[in-house]
């Protein structure tokens, strides 16, 4: 399979998911607007062969005004297997490598499914506004994970 068909798969299945949660696709990333913040999922191709990794991020307005910021101008950002627990992350990982794994068998819709629904989303609506942000932060959760230096100063100065 191509690269260019791969991706549009793996889109395919996203918006499977992500669209009755409200994201829409722009570009080649699905966007949420949660109010203080933008919730972004982004399919990133490897360079070593034909698999996807899925990148998470939140941006918040208060710290700037793009509606639909690439994943690495989130003010936190998070790969899905950071998100998923453990005996999750093999398998979403094997899941995105069209090298080596049909991304259609049920079986593996199923374990993509969970991934989003069961533990990113409701991840990054744990951490969407500023007060659950600065909570996260203090119990921890986002240790381990990119944080800007403009977030964890205002976080710092509430």
């Amino acid at each position: 399979m191509t690269g260019h068909n791969s991706i549009k798969m793996v889109h395919s299945l996203l918006g499977k998911f992500l669209k009755p949660l409200g994201f829409l696709k722009k570009g080649g990333a699905w966007y949420l607007d949660s109010g203080e913040s933008v919730l972004v999922f982004s399919p990133q191709k490897s360079n070593y062969g034909n698999k996807y990794y899925l990148n998470l991020g939140v941006y918040f307005f208060v710290l700037g005004e793009l509606t639909c910021p690439s994943v690495r101008l989130c003010h936190i950002q998070a790969r899905i297997e950071n998100i998923v627990p453990e005996n999750l992350k093999l398998s979403v990982s094997d899941i995105l490598d069209f090298d080596h794994i049909d991304m259609f068998d049920a079986k593996n819709i199923k374990i993509i499914r969970s991934a989003l629904i069961d533990y990113a989303y409701p991840f990054m609506n744990s951490i969407n506004t500023l007060n659950k942000a600065k909570i996260a932060e203090k119990e921890g959760v986002l240790s381990g994970l990119p944080v800007s230096r403009e977030l964890r100063e205002l976080l710092d100065s509430q």
